[in-house]
């Protein structure tokens, strides 16, 4: 398609099936049509950045692929959006075009998030969050927020990231957001953990898994993963919650792979177990050198329970 049609028509065509296919991500067959499809779009994309296209088409279909490529090649998202941003700085006044800068920084903070580049990270979630603001939009105002407040997490400002995310979950549980709900439970979960206030952290991730479950959600690596955290902190066993994300170790994407197996390795370290202990040190550092980004404070998780009074 990309070699022989109009640029109208590829940009036409481009739009509607990355509007079709990032609306089902979950579903396999949408990521095989988009990782098929995937030159056709980049040549969307080169003809938009080459002004051969209508305005803000570009940035329209990187803001669509973005959820796509988080999941596959973050980089190349990033870029594509960067060049975007670069040719159409600022938005006008028109609530469309206030929304759709609103979510391009928003998948952009969430692309750079992923690969620990918290600078343009939280740059872009603030960009994100102003333009929502004109825009009126109270969600994803409170989203973007959310977001900020997950960088400063990831800093080590705990303090300030904390209310942020307290006011975000009562936001979206008051307004009846399930889905941003649930997510925000997971992250104030994950900041209680590493403020060290375990019993408060379990405490949501319960209150999570039996919303999930009364919502009918799909199961959540990340609640299992807190919860193995946690057990683990607490000198309890963490098998259980082991045993469900070792279920879903096949679809594990690289970073969640290594993430399980560091806490496999620190559960061997609890017991005892050394030549466990070893295999699995050995398959993280095997990821790790492959490009698998692992948190400081899951990293050293050993030395927590070593006891060396880490902050």
């Amino acid at each position: 398609l990309g070699g022989s049609a109009p640029p109208s028509k590829l940009s036409s065509w481009a739009l509607e099936e990355a509007r079709a296919r990032t609306s089902r991500l979950s579903d396999e067959t949408s990521l095989q049509v988009l990782a098929a499809e995937i030159g056709n779009f980049r040549v969307a994309l080169s003809l938009e950045s080459q002004g051969e296209l209508e305005p803000r088409a570009g940035l329209k279909l990187a803001t669509m692929l973005a959820q796509y490529w988080l999941t596959t090649s973050a980089p190349e998202g990033r870029n594509w959006l960067e060049t975007m941003l670069d040719r159409y700085p600022e938005p006008t006044d028109e609530f469309e075009d206030l929304m759709l800068f609103a979510n391009a920084h928003n998948r952009l903070g969430a692309l750079a998030y992923q690969h620990q580049d918290w600078v343009v990270a939280s740059a872009a979630y603030a960009k994100a969050r102003s333009f929502a603001e004109r825009a009126g939009n109270i969600a994803l105002t409170v989203s973007t927020r959310l977001n900020e407040g997950l960088v400063l997490a990831e800093q080590g400002h705990l303090s300030l990231a904390k209310p942020i995310l307290i006011e975000s979950e009562e936001y979206f549980r008051l307004e009846g957001l399930t889905p941003q709900w649930l997510l925000t439970l997971i992250n104030l979960a994950r900041v209680q953990v590493r403020s060290g206030n375990y019993e408060a952290a379990k405490g949501l991730l319960n209150q999570f898994r039996e919303a999930n479950a009364i919502h009918q959600g799909p199961a959540s690596i990340v609640c299992s993963v807190g919860q193995a955290t946690c057990a683990l902190l607490t000198g309890q066993d963490p098998t259980e919650f082991l045993d469900e994300i070792g279920e879903h170790e096949a679809t594990l994407d690289i970073h969640n792979r290594a993430l399980y197996y560091q806490l496999k390795g620190t559960a061997a370290f609890a017991r005892g177990d050394s030549e466990s202990e070893a295999i699995y040190d050995q398959k993280v550092a095997f990821l790790l050198d492959e490009g698998a980004l692992v948190n400081d404070f899951d990293l050293r998780l050993k030395e927590r329970l070593r006891g060396v009074g880490l902050p």
